[in-house]
């Protein structure tokens, strides 16, 4: 189901800092749109799925995307979710990164956004409402980078390839086979990974299956399905993976996220 971005993405922003709240239902999309402001996309219920031009950023609960302003987005519910959007001016977040990024989002930062969405539009700015805002602001300052975004490549034979294990990340194939089918060598293949999305194939496929397990896990598929599914050897051996590129096992993202 489509639906529009919430009214606050285009209304002229009343305060510095503003967060709302939205309770999406699984399989709900919010269409392509950018702000000129700042935005936090963060569901404490649930996992989106935010696509940019450049990548994709899956976040379960422990995690929220950081959007500056006039990148284009759109964002895909994969569960029920409670999304909460916090919006800021560009000279609230001076230390905050110029381009899309997952931060990891800590209890203390979780519970300061949640106690916040009680707070009215009409707060003042130098009043105790005005200091908590900020106070998120300075803690997204601190919040570790999770890198598990899916960055795109750009030319037509490793897009090829992308797209074809976007659809089943389990594929197995080596670059050598797949350059068989798309005519490079293995190692153009490589090389070129590398330039057009600034990380390694092999990590590529690791973030991949970060992300694709993430949409099981909220599916209801047990640690060891998922891992015999996306051809790990073990549960143990998919586990290590996991927690290497998000820094929590995979049954820490179901139960951080029912609280």
């Amino acid at each position: 189901m489509k639906l529009s971005p919430s009214d606050e993405s285009f209304k002229p922003m009343a305060r510095p800092i503003v967060l709302v709240k939205r309770s999406l239902k699984k399989g709900a999309a919010i269409e392509l749109h950018q702000h000129d402001w700042g935005q936090l996309l963060y569901a404490h219920r649930g996992v989106i799925l935010v696509t940019t031009a450049t990548a994709k950023y899956i976040c379960p609960a422990e995690q929220a995307v950081w959007l500056p302003s006039h990148v284009d987005h759109e964002v895909l519910v994969l569960t029920d979710c409670e999304l909460s959007s916090g919006y800021f001016e560009q000279q609230q977040t001076p230390k905050l990164p110029n381009f899309a990024q997952v931060i990891s989002i800590s209890p203390l930062l979780k519970m300061l956004i949640i106690e916040a969405l009680n707070i009215p539009a009409n707060y003042e700015w130098q009043s105790p409402a005005g200091r908590h805002l900020r106070l998120i602001r300075d803690f997204m300052t601190l919040a570790p980078a999770v890198e598990t975004s899916l960055p795109s490549p750009t030319s037509v034979k490793l897009l090829y390839i992308a797209q074809q294990l976007n659809e089943t990340p389990e594929d197995i194939k080596s670059l050598e086979e797949w350059g068989k089918l798309v005519g490079a060598s293995a190692r153009t293949l490589s090389r070129n990974f590398k330039k057009e999305t600034g990380i390694s194939y092999t990590s590529w496929r690791q973030r991949l299956k970060v992300q694709a397990a993430i949409h099981l896990l909220y599916r209801g598929k047990s640690v060891t399905e998922i891992a015999f599914q996306l051809d790990y050897e073990s549960p143990s051996a998919f586990i290590c993976m996991f927690k290497k590129n998000t820094g929590i096992t995979p049954s820490n993202i179901i139960t951080r996220s029912s609280l």
